[in-house]
C-alpha cells in the first residue's frame, strides 16, 4: 500500500476570510480618524501657506512701492511667481493679498487664499495668520465648484483709485 502524505501547506479559504473580515474591522475603525488627521492637515497647510504668501507681498510691495508714494497693492500669486517672490509649484492655492501702509506707518495686509477645499479670508497687521481664532480666518469648507478668489483685489481696492491691481 502506498503511504498518503498529509502535507497541508498554505491556509484554508476560511482562514483567509477571517483574515480579510478582521483588516476590514480595523480599517473601518481607524478611518474616521485618519480622514480627520488628513483634513486638519490640509487646513494646516493653507494656514502655514497662507502665513508666508503674505509676507511674500509685504516684501514685493516694498520692492514695487519703494519711492514712488504707493500706499495700497493687490497682487496675484501669478504675479508674485512670476517675478520670482513664490514658488511656482504652488499652483494648488489660488488668491490674491492685498498690501496697505496706513497713515501712521503700519501694513496692513487682507488674503484671500483658496487650495479649492477651504478657502481662507482674514486681514493681519502682524503678517501672521492666526488658523487658530475663528474671528480673524474664515476657513470655508467645500468651495462650490467654480467660486474662485479673482474679484477680491476689485473689491479690495474700490472704485476710487488708490490702489494699484497687479491682477495678469
Amino acid at each position: 500500500m502506498r503511504k498518503i502524505k498529509n502535507n497541508k501547506k498554505g491556509f484554508t479559504l476560511v482562514e483567509l476570510l477571517a483574515v480579510i473580515v478582521v483588516l476590514a474591522i480595523i480599517i473601518l475603525i481607524a478611518m474616521p480618524s485618519v480622514m480627520s488627521a488628513m483634513d486638519k492637515a490640509r487646513r494646516n497647510a493653507l494656514v502655514t501657506e497662507a502665513t508666508e504668501i503674505v509676507k511674500i507681498a509685504t516684501t514685493a510691495y516694498a520692492d514695487d512701492s519703494m519711492g514712488t508714494g504707493i500706499t495700497k497693492v493687490c497682487y496675484n500669486l501669478k504675479y508674485l511667481a512670476d517675478n520670482g517672490y513664490l514658488d511656482k509649484n504652488l499652483t494648488v492655492y489660488t488668491g490674491q493679498v492685498g498690501v496697505q501702509v496706513a497713515a501712521n506707518g503700519k501694513v496692513e495686509t487682507q488674503i484671500w487664499l483658496s487650495n479649492g477645499i477651504y478657502k481662507i479670508v482674514t486681514k493681519t497687521e502682524s503678517g501672521q495668520v492666526d488658523g487658530s481664532s475663528s474671528n480673524n480666518l474664515d476657513v470655508k469648507n467645500n468651495i462650490a465648484a467654480g467660486e474662485s478668489t479673482t474679484n477680491d483685489c476689485k473689491s479690495y481696492c474700490g472704485s476710487n483709485g488708490d490702489c494699484i491691481k497687479i491682477v495678469e
